[in-house]
């Protein structure tokens, strides 16, 4: 193992560490129900504050969905472009390992996504539809740090040569990134910790996907 692989296992270490290290507190520090019907809120002063400072917005609400649509329009650019790899060399061993490994964050992602639903740490700072949801990690926060994150380290490494491609690639997908973040952490319906949350685990995705790139490399 190089220094640049052990560089990138010691960052994807560090954030998911920080991401348990985070959702075990939500469990245990100044848990109250100060959520709507009463649901138990961890890190509540913290969170309902911030909530109170900021307020809901349905308009931002719904503009922060844009951000998460153009990044699943990212995704299915990938799988085509894998596809056409494998159609033109006739072999899976052929098709660039950088799109086989973001194939394995996306499904890291959606497990994740999955275990969150059923696992609940935070209920949403507001009813929807008149329930309660699961809040904790930010959905919306984690796949779009994910998969623009993700989608620039692979654009750099699949098109190289291509600089006029590759900055603009980045520049529009940090634009989306930052837009949907703090669209989520402004719009209300989330606790601020669950922002913080969905950029902790999109961030160790991040390194996860560095570190297969140098794995299969």
């Amino acid at each position: 193992m190089n220094t640049h692989t052990k560089k990138d296992l010691c960052w994807c270490l560090l954030w998911f560490v920080l991401f348990f290290v985070l959702t075990l507190t939500l469990c245990t520090l100044d848990v109250q129900p100060l959520g709507p019907l009463e649901s138990m809120i961890g890190w509540s002063w913290l969170n309902t504050s911030f909530h109170t400072l900021t307020g809901q917005s349905a308009l931002l609400d719904k503009l922060t969905d844009i951000s998460l649509y153009i990044a699943f329009l990212e995704v299915a650019g990938f799988a085509v472009l894998g596809l056409i790899q494998l159609v033109k060399q006739k072999s899976f061993l052929k098709v660039d390992r950088q799109l086989y490994a973001l194939a394995i964050v996306y499904i890291v992602m959606a497990c994740f996504y999955i275990c969150f639903e059923h696992i609940v740490i935070n209920m949403r700072p507001v009813l929807v539809d008149g329930l309660l949801e699961p809040s904790y990690p930010s959905s919306h926060t984690m796949m779009c740090v994910t998969i623009y994150g993700t989608g620039i380290v692979a654009v750099y490494s699949l098109f190289s040569k291509h600089t006029t491609f590759d900055h603009w690639f980045t520049v529009i997908s940090i634009a989306l990134l930052t837009f949907g973040v703090v669209g989520r952490l402004l719009c209300g319906m989330h606790w601020f910790t669950d922002i913080a949350g969905g950029l902790l685990i999109g961030a160790a995705l991040i390194a996860l996907y560095k570190l297969l790139i140098d794995v299969f490399q």
